[in-house]
């Protein structure tokens, strides 16, 4: 079994047993819990798959709370839930999270690893994350990497923002940016679905952090974030 399978059954045991926990002090008033999410293969899947989704259901349904979802590009997302217009969104960062005034449950949902992709030949040698100062790099939208601790005095020429994978993927074949910067999982299965060639590429990890679920700022979502807790 591939190590990110076996990371994903230990996270869902735990969410279960959350939810244990969470459906002993239920909260009779709560039917649903109101996700807005981007569409991540494996992980949030059209059909209401993947890992993420299994975490959320794990946990809530022994409460009897039905999670209803939707899908939105990463801002949309932040912004609809800081309207209150969701309840929560999933996979952030708890320092993301608490510069939107988002609520964070005690548990993570998943501990994300971070890793950039570059052009093998393209750099002399990879030399950790301060072979990164005074290239380009680019990143999915909302993402907002250049703010996070880890990324503190590396100075890039260049960061930009992109709407997909793909997109990310043709800026660094046309040499257009240096590194395409991405959680980890979401690199490998790019790779793994698009079969890439990747003796033409490298693929170095960069640091590992917890992502939570975020909720509104309300009292109905702190409701439903203690039951997470």
């Amino acid at each position: 079994m591939k190590t990110r399978n076996k990371i994903g059954l230990i996270i869902l045991g735990l969410g279960i047993l959350f939810g244990w926990a969470g459906g002993a002090f239920a909260d009779q008033s709560l039917k649903t819990v109101s996700i807005i999410t981007p569409e991540w293969k494996d992980q949030t899947n059209r059909d209401g798959t993947g890992l993420f989704f299994d975490i959320v259901r794990a946990v809530y349904q022994p409460a009897h709370i039905k999670m209803v979802f939707r899908f939105a590009p990463w801002k949309r997302c932040q912004a609809t839930v800081n309207v209150n217009k969701a309840d929560a969104m999933l996979c952030v960062w708890k320092s993301h999270a608490l510069s939107q005034n988002q609520l964070t449950p005690r548990f993570p949902l998943y501990v994300e690893d971070t890793a950039v992709v570059f052009k093998k030949g393209s750099l002399f040698s990879w030399q950790g994350i301060h072979t990164l100062d005074y290239h380009r790099v680019a990143w999915l939208r909302g993402y907002n990497y250049h703010t996070v601790k880890a990324m503190s005095g590396i100075q890039l020429d260049l960061w930009e923002e992109v709407d997909s994978h793909e997109d990310a993927w043709q800026l660094l074949n046309h040499d257009r940016v240096d590194f395409y910067m991405d959680a980890g999982i979401d690199i490998d299965l790019y790779i793994r679905d698009e079969n890439m060639d990747m003796g033409l590429y490298e693929k170095q990890r960069l640091w590992s952090q917890k992502a939570y679920v975020a909720f509104a700022n309300t009292p109905r979502s702190a409701r439903l974030a203690a039951l997470f807790s």
